[in-house]
């Protein structure tokens, strides 16, 4: 079995603007929260993912921006504001599934989940994906990124039978 890069997509932090986003849900979102989603959205419809049995699609969020600051920046509020000025939806670094939860009921994703901080070097994040796919607990992942700048890379790794059966041709052999 051989696992490939189906695509890829990227966004820039400053050239995302929240205010163009239109979700039922964006007033409770934060910035990273809608920029993750909006990846998720792109890589989804690039790949075919509504082909794809919700149960076979796993995620793996990871992010560089710990919770350690927006605990900080919670309490700052708190401080000046009171319990009226905090919406904990916000601060999806305090819990870090936050923006993976979000990510997971856009797409329906129903398989093997995890939220990872990280640093620049994301090949745990792959190596859990190439892990989750050839122990067949889903037959693709996809991987999204975000760093303090909300500067945001999805790729999506799966079973190349899979890539196959929705006519996509993969970009790149991983394993």
């Amino acid at each position: 079995m051989s696992i490939v890069v189906t695509d890829w997509v990227y966004l820039f932090g400053r050239k995302f603007d929240e205010h163009e986003f239109l979700h039922r849900d964006s007033r409770l979102m934060s910035v990273q929260t809608k920029t993750v989603i909006k990846i998720a959205q792109q890589l989804y419809a690039k790949v075919k993912g509504n082909e794809i049995n919700s149960e076979d699609i796993g995620i793996v969020f990871s992010s560089d921006t710990g919770p350690l600051e927006s605990i900080l920046e919670y309490n700052s509020i708190l401080k000046n504001k009171g319990y009226i000025g905090i919406n904990p939806s916000k601060f999806p670094n305090i819990m870090s599934a936050t923006a993976l939860s979000r990510i997971a009921i856009e797409i329906g994703a129903k398989g093997p989940c995890v939220p990872l901080l990280s640093s620049k070097n994301n090949k745990h994040a792959l190596i859990y994906g190439i892990e989750q796919i050839s122990a067949k607990r889903c037959c693709a992942i996809m991987i999204i990124h975000i760093n303090k700048m909300n500067d945001c890379f999805g790729l999506f790794i799966e079973d190349e039978c899979s890539c196959h059966r929705r006519g996509i041709k993969s970009k790149l052999v991983v394993k």
